[in-house]
Order: structure tokens, then C-alpha cells, then sequence
């Protein structure tokens, strides 16, 4: 948790770690209701191609959108 607060750390880096994170707590979140509504489990490659892709999905939009800081996480 130290890491997500360090204001020490690049900008882009900062940003990168707190989304994976956040990503990751909703992942969880989503796979503790899919099993409570009978879902079989999943894979843990599922969840990393998932975080892989909202991190990929998050970043094009910021640099689309003009915030160039941003450009060196892809």
C-alpha cells in the first residue's frame, strides 16, 4: 500500500500501479458475485489478460484524448 501513495514515483508509473490495483480489487469483486450466483470458478490467466486489457483499453483512450504524459505506459 506504501506504493500506491509514494509521491516520490514518475507520474505515468504512479498512475499505471494504482489502475492495475484497481483493476485487480474489481476482479476480485466480480469473481466473488459471479461464484455467490453460481458461476464456476475461473482461470487466474483470465484475470490477467483482463487486467492486461483494461490497462491497454484505459491507456489508448488517455493518449487519444490528447494526455500525451501518458504515452510512454503503452
Amino acid at each position: 500500500m506504501r506504493e500506491l501513495a509514494n509521491k516520490n514515483r514518475d507520474t505515468t508509473k504512479r498512475f499505471i500501479l494504482r489502475y492495475v490495483f484497481q483493476n485487480t480489487i474489481h476482479s476480485i469483486w466480480r469473481e466473488r458475485n459471479d461464484r455467490r450466483h453460481g458461476e464456476k470458478p475461473s482461470r487466474k490467466e483470465k484475470f490477467v489478460k483482463l487486467i492486461d486489457r483494461n490497462m491497454r483499453n484505459r491507456l489508448s483512450t488517455i493518449t487519444m484524448k490528447g494526455e500525451e504524459k501518458y504515452i510512454g505506459g503503452l
